[in-house]
């Protein structure tokens, strides 16, 4: 492990203990569940085709106990990569179902507190077939929002291409007990409706929180305070009446580990003592 991670690790700071840190299914299986267990870091574990393909019901439990025993609840990811939720191409939409209903079956054996799903809305691809766009994106989203239901994990669907909020208030009310998920740093990055427009448009309905930095031209993920997101706007305004009625799951997605001891350093102060 990189010294400067040990160094964080060794710190403690008080947010380490409410916030997830995004890692790959693969990357635990691999060498990293021990390291997240002995220091005791709640994962968000992403789950992609190929470790969809790879491991069956016996890893995923295996991983799940392994948490549980030691007192860490997850969060998962759901697969996002190549998938169109609402394609035309009635191929395309049956494999991205088959990679999502996958997701629904193997999920509960990690018993997680939340889920993220992409619907992935891009105006300029499917805007000629928008409402043949959503109806199928609900049936394809509809077994993981019942799945979540049915274990008791929060749903909730993160922005990424989507040039403003309004796709999400088509797509929410027809979900069992689904959320948002906020990543600011795909605001900054493919947007054209500033973070105000989204806090003010989903704010109160955030139930997930995704962290990482950028200064606007490309999706980074950079450590917080390398890009140009205000951070302490955003939690100033989560934490006002204006934002949600009970506080976020909150993500860090890191692309390098080493980048983990300046995103968590700069958390701290910021974090809301309110959430504490």
């Amino acid at each position: 492990m990189d010294q400067s991670v040990t160094d964080v690790l060794d710190q403690r700071p008080a947010c380490l203990d409410r916030v997830f840190i995004n890692v790959p299914l693969t990357m635990l299986v691999e060498g990293y569940l021990d390291l997240f267990i002995n220091n005791r870091l709640k994962p968000e574990i992403g789950i992609d085709g190929p470790a969809l393909d790879r491991f069956d019901r016996r890893t995923f439990a295996r991983v799940g106990r392994a948490f549980r025993r030691a007192g860490l609840p997850v969060t998962l990811h759901g697969p996002f990569a190549d998938l169109v939720v609402g394609a035309q191409d009635s191929r395309i939409l049956a494999a991205t179902r088959h990679r999502l209903n996958r997701f629904a079956a193997q999920a509960p054996h990690l018993e997680p507190v939340g889920m993220v799903l992409h619907p992935a809305y891009d105006h300029k691809r499917y805007m000629f077939y928008r409402d043949h766009w959503l109806e199928a994106t609900l049936e394809s989203l509809r077994p993981v929002a019942e799945t979540c239901q049915r274990i008791g994990a929060q749903l909730s669907l993160e922005n990424t291409f989507e040039q403003t909020p309004d796709i999400f208030f088509e797509i929410m009310p027809h979900l069992p007990g689904v959320g948002f998920c906020l990543d600011p740093g795909h605001v900054a990055a493919f947007s054209d409706t500033p973070l105000d427009g989204w806090l003010s448009a989903l704010g109160a309905q955030v139930t997930h929180l995704h962290l990482h930095d950028n200064d606007g031209a490309a999706d980074n993920h950079l450590p917080l305070g390398q890009g140009t997101i205000d951070f302490a706007h955003l939690f100033r305004f989560l934490t006002s009446t204006k934002g949600p009625p009970a506080p976020p799951i909150v993500a860090l997605e890191p692309h390098q580990e080493q980048d983990v001891p300046q995103m968590v350093a700069v958390l701290e102060t910021m974090w809301p003592s309110a959430w504490r």
